[in-house]
């Protein structure tokens, strides 16, 4: 996986080079690690998808990614009961490198084992 970790390291730098500083591996997460989410998340899962020639269709961006800007009603009905969190599901680089491997990116593909 080396050479695929190089491609998609050099991948995110370019898309933002604020993350040259970042420790990018396999397990690094999108979201949680990098603060990839909302808006920028969607762009970045269409711009992997023409860079590497991915379908990207079936992916469910709102299984991994919050939605963009805070939500300060969520955690107020999540005080008092009235609604549930929804547990988001973790995209890593790992994650897309196998989506590299298959030629697309979805459910079955992240959760498939090396």
């Amino acid at each position: 996986m080396g050479t695929e970790l190089s491609k998609i390291t050099a991948f995110i730098i370019n898309f933002n080079p604020l993350y040259q500083s970042y420790q990018i591996d396999l397990e690094t997460k999108i979201e949680e690690d990098l603060g990839i989410t909302g808006d920028d998340a969607y762009e970045l899962i269409v711009t992997y998808g023409e860079y590497f020639n991915i379908d990207v269709s079936h992916f469910n961006l709102s299984d991994y990614f919050k939605d963009e800007g805070y939500d300060i009603i969520s955690p107020i009905l999540e005080l008092f009961k009235l609604k549930k969190t929804k547990i988001k599901k973790v995209l890593t680089i790992r994650g897309l490198i196998k989506g590299i491997k298959h030629g697309r990116l979805n459910d079955e593909i992240i959760s498939m084992k090396d």
